[in-house]
């Protein structure tokens, strides 16, 4: 994914992966700005029902509005590849720890003001899904 540009996006660098996603900084093009941008991994693209999961949770992110949530900037399509983009908010790194059998990934920020939206959910088959 990364080099590759969806829409006015120009894929950068990886931020993070989960089970329902893949997240990376990009570029847009149109408006000289980096922005956060995810994608269903490879493996979900033909899945009908990830998609419109997928879907869903744009149009939910798209209706919250708070100090402390990423903005949703932009939702598409390009050659069959599903995105959501979303404000950056620098400053973030990923952990990745196991404990009892199960890993967990934590986003910490240096600043509490602002947090993308995240949500992680643990799965007895040592997946964690980040949405």
């Amino acid at each position: 994914m990364i080099g590759r540009t969806l829409a006015t996006y120009r894929v950068l660098s990886q931020l993070g992966v989960g089970g329902m996603g893949e997240v990376y900084r990009a570029r847009d093009e149109k408006l000289d700005r980096d922005v956060a941008i995810k994608v269903l991994p490879a493996g979900l693209l033909g899945d009908e029902t990830a998609r419109s999961r997928f879907r869903r949770e744009a149009k939910a992110l798209s209706r919250l509005t708070h100090p402390h949530v990423s903005t949703l900037l932009d939702f598409g399509s390009v050659d069959g590849v599903d995105y959501l983009v979303m404000e950056l908010v620098p400053g973030w790194r990923t952990l990745t720890r196991s404990d009892a059998g199960s890993r967990v990934t934590i986003s910490l920020s240096p600043s509490p003001s602002k947090s993308p939206a995240v949500i992680c959910r643990l799965r007895p088959s040592d997946e964690t899904e980040l949405v």
